[in-house]
């Protein structure tokens, strides 16, 4: 099951933008990320929490933008739509 999951770390400079359906999902390793919407900040993700999920469940559009968080680096591991399934066994 590892080898359907990818790890990389982004530094506080990196954005990960999530516009219409998701490809990925993603958990947070290490580190905290920020998300917004419209530059509207929502929430903090730490380690253990996730996103993307949702696009990948039931295909809706859910614009939003995760960043790493002012003076942290983050690390996440992610997995695509099959992987992601297989892991839920839909």
């Amino acid at each position: 099951m590892s080898r359907d999951f990818t790890s990389f770390k982004c530094d506080r400079r990196t954005t990960k933008t999530i516009l219409g359906v998701a490809n990925q999902f993603y958990l947070i390793l290490e580190g905290e990320a920020e998300i917004s919407v419209s530059d509207r900040p929502l929430s903090k993700l730490k380690p253990g929490e996730s996103f993307g999920n949702a696009q990948l469940i039931d295909g809706q559009n859910y614009p939003f933008t995760v960043r790493a968080a002012a003076n942290t680096d983050v690390e996440v591991m992610t997995a695509d739509r099959e992987s992601f399934c297989k892991l839920l066994c839909i």
